[in-house]
């Protein structure tokens, strides 16, 4: 029987995939998949994005509205990021709860994250009311990671990266949490080439 912190904890853990050897699946989502399989599961291909988005991957998490997969014909998944809708004031003290609420859940599996809280120097936008206008401006960043040569990643990630974004407006606040594939750097390197190269 499964323990609620295991059952929510069941997207961002490994998963069996028809073999002895244990893959890894965020949300459900190979790192091996194909365009056709990213296809096949109702993902659009949104071009400005060069990403697969999709509302309805293989295991959802109530938690994230939608999943964004880098993909790269060459070689496939690049990352797969889950995007979680949050309700925060200018203090961004919703979007810190909930960025933080998932680290912990992530630190049961990967251990201690490298935590990420910074404003650039030079910032204007150094007020307490102004955290979120930050955030907007890019030029406070708050997070977590966790890297594969510092932390016990399986072999198939790179890294595990949460963040805290904005939409277009400081209304509109996601915490993201990205699996990034052993192949990242390659495979958007790959995905910014011209076409016809």
């Amino acid at each position: 029987m499964l323990t609620e912190m295991t059952r929510r904890l069941l997207p961002f853990l490994l998963v069996l995939a028809g073999s002895a050897q244990a893959t890894v699946a965020p949300f459900g989502i190979s790192l091996e998949a194909t365009s056709a399989d990213l296809q096949a599961m109702d993902s659009l291909y949104v071009p400005s994005l060069k990403a697969w988005v999709t509302d309805r991957p293989p295991r959802p998490d109530t938690r994230f509205e939608m999943v964004v997969i880098n993909h790269s014909p060459r070689y496939g998944v690049c990352a797969v990021m889950g995007m979680q809708r949050v309700t925060s004031d200018d203090t961004g003290a919703g979007a810190r709860r909930a960025l933080d609420a998932l680290r912990t859940e992530l630190e049961r599996a990967y251990g201690p994250a490298v935590p990420l809280d910074r404003l650039n120097a030079g910032s204007r936008l150094t007020g307490e009311r102004q955290w979120l206008a930050g955030i907007a401006a890019r030029e406070r960043w708050y997070g977590a990671s966790w890297h594969a040569e510092l932390h016990d990643l399986p072999e198939e990630l790179n890294a595990v990266i949460l963040n805290v974004s904005t939409g277009k407006t400081t209304r509109e606040v996601f915490v993201g949490v990205q699996y990034r594939a052993a192949s990242y750097d390659l495979c958007m390197a790959d995905l910014t080439q011209p076409a016809g190269r």
